[in-house]
This record gives structure tokens, C-alpha cells and sequence, in this order.
């Protein structure tokens, strides 16, 4: 069983993700990060995640890396945050340095490939 965490679940990429997360048998929930989840909830799901799947936006991914490496938690991540800048990039450098990571700015491709990467970083 893959435990999975959506940043950005309210979202629509997000929604899409929690509804087929919720078909497969072989993942579970185990956060659902938007906009309104208090930091310390959000951080004890995270404790419990295998992956993090992020849709947001690069700044509010960054602040998120920073509240994840400041909790010591490395769940590997599947980024499809847009809007980079250097300093959001170079946190996301310092948390690949300890955890998996992939990143890309379009990954409207589809949900079926996203969890194959999800796995895939999962292997590592």
C-alpha cells in the first residue's frame, strides 16, 4: 500500500487526484493538504506519507519544503508546481538532497502517469 499526500487537494488537478487515489486498492490518503489545513495537522499526516503529490504553486511548494525539512520528514515528491524563482528552486534542491524528487511544470498528461512516476520514485 502506497500512502499518499495531496498538496493542493481543493484544486483541480488535487480533486482529480484524491477521487482516484480513492478507486485504487493498492494507495491510501493519508493527507489532504489546501489552503485551510492547519501546519500541525498537515505534518502528522505527512509523518504517515510514502509520497507527496504537489499541484500548487511554486511559492506556497517552497514554504511547504521548508515546514517538511524544518519537521526532519523526507517523503519522496511529485512536483507540478509552475512559477520557480531562485530561491524557491534552491529550496527544492536542499530537500532533493535527502529525499526523491520529480519535478515538472506540466504534468497535465494525466493522472495514470503521474502514479507510474509515483512508484517509480518510490523504488529509489
Amino acid at each position: 500500500m502506497i500512502r499518499i499526500g495531496v498538496l493542493g487537494s481543493t484544486g483541480r488537478v488535487g480533486s482529480r487526484l484524491l477521487s482516484i487515489i480513492g478507486q485504487d486498492p493498492e494507495l491510501t490518503l493519508s493527507a489532504a493538504i489546501d489552503e485551510n489545513t492547519e501546519t500541525d495537522k498537515a505534518l502528522a499526516d505527512l509523518r504517515e506519507t510514502d509520497v507527496l503529490v504537489d499541484f500548487t504553486a511554486a511559492t506556497v511548494t517552497s514554504e511547504w519544503l521548508k515546514r517538511i525539512m524544518d519537521a526532519d520528514l523526507r517523503p519522496a515528491m511529485v512536483i507540478g508546481s509552475t512559477g520557480w524563482t531562485d530561491e524557491s528552486r534552491s529550496t527544492l534542491e536542499k530537500f532533493s538532497e535527502t529525499s526523491p524528487v520529480i519535478q515538472e511544470n506540466n504534468m497535465s498528461l494525466g493522472a495514470n502517469l503521474l502514479f507510474d512516476i509515483t512508484e517509480i520514485c518510490l523504488l529509489k
